[in-house]
């Protein structure tokens, strides 16, 4: 049981007048001797005890009267569910104080004990009972009583991830979580706090009023990158505990789904919180989805078909039936996107692969499309299903590739066997034979270098090199020092120099000595370089296995001040692979040969053994080169959330506008050779825009965002803790009555009547007792 107004329960106090009044207005009686009227004495007597009996029973109505009117001013409320137990509780004691009523009057009446005691036991019995059942009933309640008439503190939490907009027979969840939610508003009064909280950043503030509350409930949008469901309710939690308000309640809106929730989490809300965790979601559903993409290289070379694959799974119970994947590539038009009448206008989009596939729940089916040779520059495209389901947001992937054309490469190296190898790596994955179709590769011998028109190739790379000449130095260097870009592997041929200078090589620097490494050999550690040069090992970072590639040799370089060590060897630490500035230029420098398959060049490492798959000796020279000849667009296609950052060339513009289809166009600046628009929160094709050129990426959202799979009961007790919260699938478990709007029960009322009946009987009772008098 609660009270509306307990502080009114002050008023008890109010009780004691009547009795301070009797007590005050008492006088002694004057004793005076009338012998005439000595015979009345035994009437006197009898007359005496029956006014005695009268008054004192005034004088306990008149204190319970008090005593009952501050009681109903306190408006006294139970839970609706309790409120027959409670109306039970009450007749009881009504009746106990009657029967004591009774018994009083048949002992005023000098009435026999046979009729006085019966009464008066049972009158006892009937109040006791009362007070015990009262006792034990108030002892069970659960939590405080919740009632929506007084002022009460209320967050509401609504998960809007994207798995809300599944829809069922064509209203999606969060639309139902927005009905919830506006339910809930309307059961509370005016002076509430409400706190309509989302899975945004936005921060956590309570609304000003009721209609504020609505307004944000209408605002609510779902959203592609959500804060922790957890995190939320916390914030929920701590806003309401902070409130002066007795009554603090959070309701929390959600479809279940698993990957709303951290199964790591355990939450520690405030005491005195009743919680609700209210499920639209169910668990027998329906969804075809599409995997992620994946394509060879977001740099293509100009004139080939760019492979791409993806995944058709399915969840629920679908028959098994074929589906149709679409590939469509957006058209190049320079003069768009522009926004035309407060429009902004997209390129068209064309089918150019069209696939179909069979799948059914729980099994994945794997599709192979491919783009058309493509020109130069930046193209968009997307991959949809041809039919669409309750979750249309994972029917739909995009993607963005760029186009170059194949930069120039010159290989100078004593063997052709090696660099015929190097010529290969450069090429893609799966194109074999003499040429590349990536690059365009030129080799000669080291005598050669100094008859080479070095301005015609992008990136040179240095095979095994003997010492250079001061000729062949001074060439090298200033084709370097003017933004050239070198690429040097040191292997047995250096062991010819006989005296070598203090300051060593005028590009290399001073090689200190050559180290032989004892079996089973050092390896090569990548771990935490993060280097673009290293970005075709990102997808298997952590899982290349160097140790079955050992090093047995190499050289010891004397580091220069601006050096960044991409990669080492094992247990010595010395480097393996330099990254040097020089100029407006740039030199890589392995330190042990590559590839190092003929002759001396073989004791040296087993990068290229032919023993094994030697795939990351491949990777390394391709990521290499790559990052020498600024093949790295940057990233192009991320996910939902994570940082962009696309690369420039020189005399680029400063200034792009970036069009999404989801916002009006807004003005990035270039920083450097990079441009940054910073992460993107919407899944779709982005284009950035400065006169005629043109950059672009695309945003795709991870798969396991639209899992619909569902956490259970057990999992979900673990996380919000046992008996802490209710978990509600239907609105008639949240027990509103349906006169006021309140799950209790108020007795104001009842308690006002019982009053009146006490003064009543006060009236009465005091009328016959002056009139007697």
């Amino acid at each position: 049981m609660g009270f509306l107004n307990a502080t009114l329960l002050f008023g008890l106090l109010a009780a004691a007048i009547p009795v301070a009044l009797h007590l005050l207005g008492r006088r002694e009686p004057q004793r005076l001797e009338f012998p005439a009227l000595r015979f009345l004495t035994q009437r006197i007597e009898t007359n005496r005890r029956r006014m005695r009996v009268r008054h004192w029973s005034l004088l306990l109505l008149r204190v319970l009267a008090l005593a009952g009117l501050a009681l109903a001013l306190a408006q006294p409320h139970v839970p609706s569910a309790r409120g027959g137990t409670w109306l039970s509780v009450g007749m009881i004691a009504v009746l106990g104080m009657v029967t004591a009523a009774m018994a009083a009057w048949a002992f005023s009446q000098q009435k026999s004990l046979r009729f006085v005691l019966p009464l008066a036991i049972a009158a006892l019995l009937l109040l006791l009972g009362a007070t015990v059942w009262g006792t034990v009933v108030a002892a069970t309640e659960k939590g405080p009583v919740v009632d929506t008439q007084r002022p009460s503190a209320i967050a509401i939490v609504v998960d809007n991830s994207v798995r809300m907009t599944y829809q069922t027979d064509g209203v999606t969840r969060l639309e139902t979580a927005r009905q919830w939610a506006n339910w809930i508003v309307d059961h509370y009064t005016e002076t509430s706090t409400l706190a309509i909280l989302d899975r945004s950043v936005k921060p956590t503030i309570a609304a000003i009023d009721l209609a504020a509350a609505r307004r944000a409930i209408r605002r609510l949008e779902p959203l592609q990158v959500p804060q922790p469901l957890e995190q939320q309710i916390e914030a929920a939690a701590a806003l309401v505990a902070s409130s002066p308000f007795e009554q603090r309640a959070v309701y929390v809106i959600t479809d279940r789904t698993a990957a709303s929730w951290n199964p790591a989490a355990t939450l520690a809300l405030p005491d005195g919180i009743d919680l609700h965790v209210i499920d639209v979601g169910a668990d027998d559903v329906q969804n075809r989805m599409l995997g992620e993409v994946r394509i060879a290289s977001e740099s293509i070379a100009r004139g080939i078909p760019v492979p791409v694959q993806t995944q058709v799974a399915s969840l629920g119970d679908f028959p098994a039936s074929e589906v149709t994947v679409e590939l469509r590539l957006f058209d190049r038009d320079p003069t768009l996107p522009v926004i035309r009448d407060g429009k902004t206008i997209f390129p068209a989009a064309q089918v150019i692969d069209r696939q179909r596939t069979t799948v059914s729940d729980p099994s994945r089916s794997d599709v192979a499309l491919a783009l058309p040779p493509l020109e130069p520059g930046v193209h968009h495209a997307e991959i949809a299903l041809g039919t669409a389901d309750a979750l249309p947001i994972d029917n739909i992937r995009y993607l963005t590739i760029v186009v170059n054309q194949p930069p120039q490469v010159l290989l100078v190296g004593n063997n052709a066997n090696e660099r015929r190898v190097i010529e290969q790596a450069l090429a893609l994955p799966g194109v074999s034979g003499s040429g590349s179709v990536d690059y365009k590769v030129d080799g000669i011998a080291m005598a050669d270098l100094l008859q080479a028109k070095l301005t015609d190739y992008r990136v040179i790379g240095l095979l095994d090199p003997p010492p250079l000449s001061t000729a062949q130095q001074d060439l090298l260097g200033s084709w370097v020092q003017q933004g050239g870009k070198l690429f040097v592997s040191l292997g047995p041929a250096w062991e010819s120099q006989e005296a070598p200078s203090a300051d060593g090589d005028r590009l290399i620097g001073r090689v200190v000595r050559q180290w032989r490494v004892p079996d089973p050999g050092h390896w090569i550690d990548t771990q935490g370089s993060g280097h673009p040069a290293l970005r075709p090992f990102a997808t298997a970072a952590g899982n290349v296995p160097w140790q079955l590639y050992p090093i047995h040799r190499y050289w010891q370089i004397d580091r220069q001040q601006a050096d960044v060590v991409i990669a080492r060897f094992t247990d010595s630490g010395h480097p393996a692979l330099i990254d040097r500035a020089v100029g407006a230029g740039r030199l890589l420098l392995f330190t042990t040969p590559l590839p190092g398959i003929d002759g001396a060049g073989r004791r040296w490492n087993e990068l290229f053994s032919t023993s094994e798959e030697y795939w990351p000796a491949f990777l390394l020279v391709r990521g290499a080169f790559d990052y020498l000849a600024d093949r790295d667009p940057g990233t192009l296609n991320v996910r939902v959330g994570q940082p962009v950052g696309l690369k420039t060339v020189d005399g680029a513009p400063q200034r792009y506008q970036l069009f999404a289809a989801d916002a009006p166009p807004v003005v990035v600046e270039s920083s450097g050779n990079q441009v940054a628009p910073g992460p993107a929160a919407v899944a779709g094709n982005y284009w950035l825009r400065s006169g005629g050129a043109t950059l672009g990426y695309s945003v795709n959202l991870p798969a396991a965002e639209t899992d619909l799979k569902r956490i259970d009961v057990d999992q979900l007790t673990a996380i919000l803790g046992a008996d802490r919260y209710q978990l509600v699938t239907d609105r008639g478990q949240i027990d509103w009555s349906a006169t006021t709007g309140s799950n209790t029960q108020p007795f104001y009322a009842q308690m006002m009547l019982l009053v009146c009946g006490v003064f009543v009987l006060e009236q009465i009772l005091s009328n016959r007792f002056y009139a007697s008098k």
